[in-house]
């Protein structure tokens, strides 16, 4: 059978959050919306088996102090996964250019470096309206869905560097 000829199924992922370290970093610049992420990422945490002691929570002044947390978050051995949470809304000037992009290349690069798994829950939206859409309960919440990312990716990291894996 050649390569393009075999099933395509979808892995089984591996979501379970029992025993698993994690620290949520939360921005306090929109905190009303970012309260609503962090609310939906601890839930998320909690139904993927997390106990409550095993969730550790820390707020930063901002967006752009994220990548720092997350850096001395990553660089702490007993640290399985990281959330980041925070909302960036459009403004008149480039601010928000500059902020959107230094917080997600700051974190992307402790994600690469560190080999941390990290959800990025950053909203970057152009209006309060679009940041409560997508903190509304439910799948598209975007806090739990960070949560569930950082745990996925836990696992898929520990599978490759154990070299276990789908063949």
């Amino acid at each position: 059978m050649a390569v393009s000829e075999r099933p395509r199924v979808p892995p089984t992922v591996d979501l379970s959050a029992g025993g698993l370290r994690v620290v949520v970093l939360a921005s306090r610049w929109n905190g009303a919306v970012v309260e609503r992420l962090l609310v939906g990422a601890r839930k998320a945490l909690l139904e993927l088996g997390a106990g409550e002691d095993d969730i550790e929570v820390h707020f930063v002044p901002g967006a752009f102090e994220l990548p720092a947390a997350a850096a001395a978050a990553a660089a702490r051995a007993d640290v399985d996964a990281i959330v980041v949470l925070g909302c960036i809304v459009r403004g008149e000037t480039v601010h928000f250019d500059l902020i959107a992009h230094a917080a997600t290349a700051g974190i992307e690069a402790v994600a690469r470096t560190s080999g941390k798994a990290i959800g990025f829950g950053v909203l970057a939206v152009d209006d309060e309206a679009q940041a409560i859409a997508r903190t509304e309960p439910g799948p598209a919440h975007a806090g739990g869905n960070a949560a569930r990312a950082a745990i996925e990716m836990h696992h898929v990291l520990a599978a490759l560097r154990s070299g276990e894996g789908t063949r």
